[in-house]
Parts: structure tokens; C-alpha cells; sequence
């Protein structure tokens, strides 16, 4: 869905009653948009954080002079940074994009699950945080892959060709997104009666989504962005 079809949509629906939304025309003031994009990039991560939408790959190239890997772009081999240790094997052409959401897992070189958290494992990866990982016993030179899901990309609060944007979830999703905007629009207002709109729309958000986890009406599929570059000689 584009953009310029969901507003309408939150127009003619669930924000139908608002002059904020447009009392029901179809068009929303363009001095509200920027309020109405940013609840629109609160849900579409809060959907993304609860269904990982999207998952992306990076490589990994161990330094015995490191400890604690951050997967930032200050850590990047295409950064120009002054970091002395690059472990993130990126290029120029295909940076980092620093999008990660969460780790979910991680490879060796030969493709094999790594253990995550395991006290009972020696080669157990442990995630510090949402985008820290360490890990004992390994070998300086060793690459890996380490798997995470991504931060969808922000409609932001500029000028926007709302045609040619669109909104990053699947059609199952809209209208979870569609409850959870009109929830949190009503939910800051002070207007009689808003609360009670603001957690109609929220109940029916959360039902909307308990109903997709029990169906497992989502595939998900794994995009491999960044790139593996033979740097060096490796592959």
C-alpha cells in the first residue's frame, strides 16, 4: 500500500470523525501529516519489532584485540572512522546501513548454527544488547555471519511524494497499522470520549495481531543486503 492510500484510508475510516483526519473526505490537512507520519513509523516498527518483517545478514572478521563486537557503522570497513579494528566487512558501495533491530543468530564460515547465550556451550555467542555480541575461544581472521532483524525505513518528516512511498508491511498488517495510528491519534487528545476511542482502536490492534500469530498468516523471507567481498582474499 502506498502511502497516499493508506491516509486516504485513515481518512475515510478510522479517523473519519476528526478534523484531523479529514472529517471523512479523504484528505487529510497537510499540517497534520507530519503528526499523522510519525505515528505511522512508531507502528510500522512496533509491527516489525513483534513480527520481524525484515531480515538481513552481515559479515563478521574476528580481531584477537577485541572483545565486545558492536555492529555499528564506526566499526565498518567502509567507515571512515578512526577505529583501529573494522570487523564489520562491508564496501563503499554496499555500507552498513546501520539497521539492526535485533540479533537473531549466527553462522561460521561454514554455515553452522552458532549457539547464542548458552552457558553450557564454549563456543557460545552471547548478545550484550540489542546490536553487542562477544564470544570466547575464537580465532583471529574468522569470518561470520550474523543474522539480525532490520528497522524499517522512516517516512520522516520532510517533503514526501506520498504516491511513491510505501508503507513497509505486508497487506495482512494494514489493518493492525491502521488500528494502532487511530489508537495512539486518539489517545492524545483531550476531547470527551477519546480514551475510550483511543483503546477501542488499541484492543482491536492487539486482536488484529494475536490473530496473525495464531494463524501464522506471515511467511517470512531473509534478505541477504549486505554483501560477502573478497577483501583481502577471503570470499
Amino acid at each position: 500500500m502506498t502511502l497516499d492510500d493508506f491516509i486516504k484510508t485513515l481518512s475515510y475510516t478510522h479517523l473519519s470523525e476528526l478534523h484531523l483526519g479529514g472529517e471523512g473526505m479523504g484528505e487529510i490537512p497537510a499540517e497534520n501529516l507530519p503528526k499523522l507520519f510519525t505515528r505511522i513509523d512508531a507502528g510500522v516498527l512496533a509491527l516489525h519489532a513483534r513480527f520481524a518483517l525484515r531480515k538481513k545478514t552481515l559479515t563478521l572478521m574476528v580481531y584477537d584485540e577485541v572483545t565486545d563486537y558492536v555492529l555499528a557503522p564506526d566499526f565498518a570497513v567502509s567507515s571512515a572512522s578512526l577505529e583501529p579494528y573494522k570487523y564489520i566487512v562491508d564496501t563503499v558501495l554496499n555500507p552498513f546501513p546501520n539497521d539492526i533491530l535485533m540479533i537473531t543468530d549466527v553462522l561460521d564460515d561454514d554455515k553452522i548454527w552458532q549457539p547464542i547465550n548458552d552457558a553450557n556451550m564454549c563456543n557460545s555467542w552471547y548478545r550484550k544488547s540489542f546490536d553487542t555480541l562477544t564470544a570466547n575461544n575464537l580465532k583471529a581472521g574468522d569470518l561470520y555471519t550474523i543474522r539480525y532483524n532490520s528497522v524499517p525505513p522512516k517516512i520522516g518528516f520532510g517533503r514526501v511524494d506520498m504516491k511513491q512511498v510505501r508503507v513497509d508491511i505486508p497487506r495482512t498488517l494494514e489493518e493492525a497499522l491502521l488500528c494502532y495510528v487511530a489508537g495512539h491519534v486518539y489517545g492524545n487528545m483531550s476531547m470527551e470520549g477519546a480514551m475510550t476511542k483511543s483503546q477501542h482502536f488499541l484492543d482491536m490492534y492487539e486482536n488484529e495481531c494475536k490473530i496473525l500469530e495464531e494463524r501464522n498468516l506471515l511467511t517470512l523471507s531473509e534478505s541477504n543486503t549486505n554483501i560477502n567481498p573478497k577483501i583481502n582474499g577471503w570470499p
